[in-house]
């Protein structure tokens, strides 16, 4: 039994370094890109005349806001303060 338990906690932990050692690469994509990708969506969705779809927008406004969050999410941590 204990063989087992061993063996999922093993797995884990290489999923989870594995795991971080990507996020310290993609954590960059958190920031600004994510905001101008949603301002070019909505742009995009203005041109082409997508703005009654509300799918669409939310998305949108979600990629602006979560790049927001992430931009300031990662200048507080390159902050001293």
């Amino acid at each position: 039994m204990w063989r087992v338990f061993s063996h999922f906690y093993t797995v884990f932990s290489i999923f989870a370094e594995k795991f971080v050692l990507k996020m310290k690469i993609v954590h960059r994509l958190f920031g600004l890109p994510l905001v101008y990708l949603g301002v070019a969506l909505l742009c995009a969705g203005y041109v082409f005349g997508w703005t009654n779809w509300n799918v669409f927008l939310i998305a949108s406004w979600l990629l602006i806001l979560l790049g927001i969050v992430g931009y300031v999410v990662s200048a507080k941590r390159r902050s001293k303060y």
